[in-house]
């Protein structure tokens, strides 16, 4: 990971200037957006000095109000974190490795989502952004954005969607094609709040392995379907990296699925990646500094991981 001066000076001379612009034009959407609502504001008071005070006429003017101001903002400002993301997040991915590429409007697809066996319910919706890929050294690596959900209908007929999975989904070449699979989970015991730490519990595995890292299984639980491959992957360098890595991110809850010569990282993260604020400033290094730290996160796993050692072949 680049040291902190040389984000810095990175930050000054290739960002800020088109950060610069950038807020300019958030500052007259989010104007523009304060005088509808100051409007809206003004115009109850008028009415309730009036005296029609009934409440359909001010949540009237409230709904007509709300309608205003989306479509006075919202197609602005998604056109600003559109410019934001071309200009901003993709000198930033460049700044960690020039190589790698990035389509902010695509993601991972949902049948390799499906594919890694990370989660045992059907994603009824399936959305995601900010696809980067390409390879670190050696490695193949992908990774965007993941929102999935299952769909819920009651006894009543009504439906509603409960979450199975946002945050950052990766997936890297192991070079090897695996006998079986093999799936690293967080366990639940550790007080860990989130969907993936209630998976150990409610989908059918392959059978439980214990690993002869006391501490490891302390955090984690694993499962394979060749207990010796387990064992053969799961080497002790391997686990203390998967360990660094937790200690790391203690906030952000992470399961793997060794599957198809592949990698597949689960990380759990509640806030939307790479997505500009209409209510702050985009001139802010503390800012800029979290998005390039959430996508070293994903980068970083080819290096944390030892990825690129090579130690197995594939056959």
């Amino acid at each position: 990971m680049k040291n902190i001066q040389e984000f810095e000076n990175f930050y000054e001379q290739d960002l800020k200037a088109d950060l610069e612009k950038l807020e300019a034009k958030r500052k007259k959407i989010f104007s523009r957006g304060l005088r509808i609502f100051l409007s809206i504001i003004g115009l109850i008071l008028l009415v309730l000095v009036l005296g029609y005070a009934e409440a359909i006429v001010i949540f009237g003017i409230i709904f007509i109000g709300i309608i205003a101001m989306a479509i006075a903002t919202v197609p602005i400002f998604n056109k600003l974190k559109k410019s934001f993301k071309n200009d901003i997040v993709r000198k930033l991915i460049h700044f960690i490795d020039s190589t790698l590429q990035y389509d902010p409007a695509r993601s991972i697809p949902k049948n390799d989502f499906i594919n890694s066996k990370l989660f045992s319910t059907y994603p009824n919706k399936y959305k995601g952004d900010d696809l980067v890929w390409g390879k670190i050294d050696k490695t193949a690596i992908r990774f965007s954005e993941v929102f999935a959900q299952q769909k819920r209908t009651d006894s009543k007929g009504r439906t509603t969607y409960s979450t199975i999975f946002k945050g950052l989904f990766l997936i890297a070449d192991f070079n090897k094609n695996f006998e079986g699979e093999t799936f690293v989970m967080p366990n639940s015991s550790m007080g860990i709040f989130s969907g993936l730490s209630r998976l150990s519990q409610s989908i059918s595995r392959p059978s439980s392995v214990k690993m002869e890292d006391v501490e490891f299984n302390k955090a984690f639980n694993v499962y394979a379907s060749v207990r010796t491959e387990a064992f053969y992957l799961l080497t002790p360098s391997m686990m203390q990296y998967i360990k660094d890595f937790r200690e790391q991110n203690p906030r952000r809850p992470f399961s793997i699925s060794f599957t198809n010569a592949s990698i597949n990282i689960a990380i759990s993260m509640s806030k939307d990646l790479f997505e500009p604020s209409l209510f702050s400033s985009l001139v802010n290094i503390d800012h800029i500094k979290e998005y390039y730290e959430d996508l070293y996160l994903a980068i970083s796993v080819v290096e944390e991981f030892n990825l690129n050692t090579r130690i197995w072949t594939k056959v």
